[in-house]
């Protein structure tokens, strides 16, 4: 963070530890639930009979596809990735070609904007956020 130049006041850091902690938690959940996946199950033994796949194991364990973390159909790891109303969440924006977003060009431009609040959830995974009138 020092070569950011950014200080964390000490309720800040608390939190982030908190937010870290509870990733670490939420991992080894996933990681616990991978290992009785059938699916998941399968593709491991196909990997190690050598069969090429996108699927691969990080050194911490977890299992994922690309750079993307398998999470099982379990409910209690789907209920976990939920949001409430009043929580906070960043947007993620899909570059497109020849588009200028936010007065940046391709590679400077964000992938990220917000943070926005949660005012209604709509649907299991659906959410109606408080966004500025440029947005709207």
């Amino acid at each position: 963070m020092r070569s950011m130049n950014t200080k964390l006041k000490v309720d800040q850091m608390a939190r982030l530890l908190a937010a870290l902690q509870l990733m670490l938690d939420f991992l080894d959940q996933i990681k616990e639930a991978q290992t009785r996946d059938p699916f998941l199950l399968w593709m491991l033994e196909a990997m190690e009979q050598g069969k090429k796949s996108n699927f691969s194991i990080r050194d911490d364990g977890v299992i994922v596809n690309g750079e993307r973390i398998c999470v099982p159909n379990v409910e209690g790891l789907r209920r976990g990735m939920e949001y409430e109303i009043g929580d906070k969440v960043f947007l993620k924006v899909s570059p497109w070609k020849g588009i200028l977003r936010f007065g940046k060009q391709r590679n400077l431009s964000q992938r990220y904007i917000g943070p926005y609040e949660i005012i209604e959830r709509i649907r299991p995974l659906a959410y109606r956020l408080a966004l500025p009138s440029e947005l709207s």
